[in-house]
């Protein structure tokens, strides 16, 4: 049902459900658009690690309670998930994330933002 309704609006199930929770959020009083890609108020999620090679290859994520311990692998790193453009739900889809990618201390997964009227 909830699929057929995405359907019908030329959007995707999770754009649809999405949408719902704006308008329910906004509906108590909350404004959505202060919530950044990973839903933290600080854009960035301290249980989200990535685990780098001395390349700078990004080998896997994931969260976790604490820090891995880096090994022979490579080392841990915290990812941000970031927003490539300002986010309004009202008038922006959020696409599926890029790959990652090191940046300074730092691992960088970056979601596409596309304006509402652009073919999905």
């Amino acid at each position: 049902m909830v699929a057929e309704a995405a359907a019908k609006r030329g959007g995707l199930t999770s754009q649809y459900i999405r949408q719902a929770v704006y308008g329910a959020l906004r509906a108590d009083g909350y404004e959505p658009t202060a919530i950044p890609a990973n839903g933290n108020a600080d854009g960035a999620g301290p249980d989200s690690w990535a685990l780098v090679d001395g390349s700078n290859n990004v080998l896997g994520f994931g969260k976790f309670d604490a820090k891995p311990a880096d090994d022979d692998r490579g080392t841990w790193l915290p990812m941000i998930y970031a927003d490539a453009a300002p986010f309004d739900p009202d008038k922006h889809y959020r696409l599926a994330p890029d790959q990652p990618f090191v940046e300074g201390n730092k691992v960088i997964r970056r979601y596409p933002v596309i304006d509402k009227g652009e073919a999905v």
